[in-house]
């Protein structure tokens, strides 16, 4: 029996909602609910996207975070960055989060970009990365063919360096 207590009870990794109650002698209670978490893992950034030189506006993340808080995406120029906060990115192992930023002030110029993941104790940031900004799509200046029997010839330009490839529908 006592009138107060200072105890250190150690709890695993989790979520605990605990109900602590006190009882005297002839049976009186009182309780106190009490939700707590225990995240002792700091968040893990698995990898970004996009890996080249290029970004067209489409970023993701893939990472490692059970208890996730949020994702923020911070992009610009020299210290100048706006933030994009992601919001409904799924927590656990092995999870990404995407988004769609407009970067057409960007277009033809450069772009620092770096991604901040937080759960309730710990903040990771990723390295800055810098990509050439290109958002429109190639246009094909020339484009003709020469069929010979089985064998076509193509003859094509377009307004930038490009791959060509083809699909057969």
């Amino acid at each position: 029996q006592c009138i107060g207590v200072h105890k250190d009870i150690n709890f695993g990794e989790g979520i605990w909602d605990l109900l602590i109650y006190a009882e005297d002698d002839a049976g009186n209670r009182d309780s106190a609910p009490l939700l707590f978490t225990v995240d002792t893992k700091k968040p893990k950034i698995r990898e970004t996207s996009p890996s080249g030189d290029y970004a067209n506006g489409d970023f993701t993340i893939f990472y490692d975070e059970t208890y996730l808080d949020h994702i923020s995406l911070f992009y610009g120029t020299q210290g100048n960055y706006q933030e994009r906060m992601l919001n409904g990115c799924p927590s656990g192992k092995k999870q990404e989060c995407g988004v769609h930023v407009d970067l057409s002030v960007f277009d033809g110029g450069t772009l620092d970009v770096y991604w901040v993941i937080m759960d309730n104790f710990f903040s990771l940031s990723s390295r800055v990365e810098t990509f050439d900004v290109d958002i429109r799509d190639p246009v094909f200046d020339h484009f003709s063919m020469d069929v010979n029997g089985d064998k076509v010839t193509f003859d094509m330009e377009t307004n930038e360096k490009v791959n060509f490839d083809y699909i057969d529908s």
